[in-house]
């Protein structure tokens, strides 16, 4: 999808969801998730109820994203001929793979939000936290990419 396309889409779905007095981002979603005590019979739809629509942004993010891979010729295949699928037969790349998701999720956590919470939600609401947890995210990519990938393949 063009950037002039999915960028007013993406800022009539932020003026919606601050209509309804919601915030951009679906790192919560995680949490909430995490939350659910299997030991109380209806935690699942206690849950769901408090927490409905960041499980349906969720799904519509999803089924949104399939949706325009079936539509528009020019979108890159959900699984891309460029990933290495017999790189994850070897035990340090599923390391790799299992730290990196750690990091993402506690940053995510630790910073208050997401990558789409703060870079949308928090800078077009102009707030400092934002500002500063985006340059961080953007300076540690760059670092990753230019520092430490080079070093380990």
């Amino acid at each position: 999808m063009e950037w002039y396309f999915a960028g007013p889409l993406i800022g009539l779905i932020f003026l919606a969801i601050t209509y309804f007095g919601k915030s951009f981002g679906v790192s919560s979603v995680f949490q909430n998730l995490c939350e659910i005590e299997p030991k109380k019979g209806n935690a699942w739809k206690q849950s769901f109820e408090k927490h409905q629509w960041r499980y349906l942004f969720i799904l519509g993010m999803m089924l949104g994203a399939a949706l325009i891979a079936q539509v528009d010729p020019n979108t890159q295949s959900l699984f891309p001929e460029n990933i290495n699928w017999n790189s994850l037969d070897q035990w340090q790349n599923w390391l790799i793979l299992a730290v990196g998701g750690f990091l993402v999720g506690f940053g995510a956590r630790y910073a208050g939000g997401c990558t789409s919470g703060h870079a949308i939600t928090g800078l077009s609401s102009l707030q400092l936290p934002s500002l500063i947890a985006v340059i961080g995210f953007f300076a540690g990519g760059l670092f990753i990419v230019h520092i430490i990938y080079p070093i380990l393949f």
